[in-house]
């Protein structure tokens, strides 16, 4: 938002298959000014972030974000925003009433509304999904360990009932803080802003993780798949009766069943239930044969929809499997996977040409 000129931001594709693709951004902290936060002159380095997004077939991201810093540790996390375009208004886009869905892990919810203004501050405690409610059929969800939060009110103007700022997305002006007054030009709205709890940390750096994606909500009333996805997610089932297999459990900064592969007929049960169940879940298995052996998995124990897989070279130089399978269960869930190695053959054929 404030590295206007985008020289020093820095996004790669660091793993992508049909499974799934995981997106690194590499981005400074600095102000408008380019100033580094916590700015140190003996090293001429300041804070830095990385973030991780791994991104399924049905668009949830499981995102991981580690801010690399020596000095305070008080950046902010998250913000929820609109984006509109010249000649879109914020309600042009977001719905007053209703703006805000929170839910517990029981499906309860608070709704809150700016109908006459952004609402007061937001309780949310025992919340674990945040919704906003959008136009359009589909809503931004956020999952996590949502600790305080609040509301963008301090900066209202006649403009809008939602706070409105037209120096980012497009603005190149040396800026921050600039209103919006008319829909000319692109703007943002934003929303609320939660703290989450550390995921990992140390002297130099902090580590929080999250899940988002985009969700029918509201239009199909289906709170309580977000509520499965959050179980399935901080709350995931344990691995058993595993063959073939070294199980290190579940991943949650990458939504992960994550194996290395040993030897003989490979297969394992997930112990999902009502508390801990299973949401389209991912599957990686290190030290695979190689990049022409696919694998065919059997579910024993429910029905997956659809299954994707990849094999690509991990950062050891081995092959991995990835998968991702389409499916939801509340009970025990086996699979067995096999392998086999894809083999091609030389056709030759000729041709006969009439000049």
């Amino acid at each position: 938002m404030s590295e206007k000129k985008k020289l020093i931001n820095h996004v790669r594709i660091g793993e992508q298959s049909p499974a799934r693709v995981i997106v690194h951004w590499c981005y400074p902290l600095i102000d408008r000014k380019y100033i580094f936060a916590n700015y140190n002159p003996d090293t001429g380095w300041g804070d830095w972030s990385d973030w991780y997004s791994t991104i399924c077939p049905d668009g949830t991201a499981f995102k991981r974000m580690r801010l690399w810093t020596d000095g305070r540790m008080n950046h902010e996390w998250h913000e929820s925003m609109v984006i509109t375009g010249a000649g879109q208004h914020p309600e042009t886009v977001v719905i007053p009433v209703g703006v805000l869905t929170l839910a517990d892990t029981a499906g309860e919810t608070e709704i809150h509304h700016w109908t006459e203004g952004p609402p007061d501050d937001p309780d949310y405690d025992n919340m674990k999904i945040h919704v906003i409610n959008f136009e359009s059929d589909w809503d931004p969800f956020t999952i996590g360990g949502f600790l305080e939060g609040d509301v963008y009110s301090s900066t209202v103007t006649p403009y809008s009932i939602f706070p409105s700022w037209n120096h980012w997305p497009i603005g190149q002006v040396i800026s921050a803080e600039r209103n919006s007054y008319a829909p000319d030009r692109m703007a943002h709205s934003s929303f609320t802003n939660f703290e989450l709890p550390d995921y990992d940390s140390g002297p130099d750096f902090q580590k929080k993780i999250l899940l988002e994606g985009m969700t029918r909500t509201y239009t199909d009333g289906k709170i309580m798949d977000l509520v499965t996805l959050n179980k399935s997610w901080s709350q995931a089932p344990e691995v058993a009766e595993v063959s073939g297999l070294k199980s290190y459990g579940y991943n949650r900064a990458e939504g992960a069943f994550e194996f290395t592969k040993l030897a003989g007929e490979i297969s394992f049960t997930i112990e999902a239930s009502d508390e801990s169940p299973i949401n389209n879940p991912g599957i990686v298995i290190d030290d695979w044969p190689g990049r022409d052996t696919k694998a065919q998995a059997e579910i024993v124990g429910a029905e997956a929809s659809d299954i994707k897989q990849g094999v690509i070279l991990n950062t050891e130089g081995a092959y991995r499997l990835v998968l991702w399978i389409e499916t939801t269960s509340h009970k025990l869930v086996t699979l067995k996977i096999s392998q086999w190695e894809l083999r091609w053959s030389l056709v030759s054929f000729s041709h006969s040409f009439v000049l």
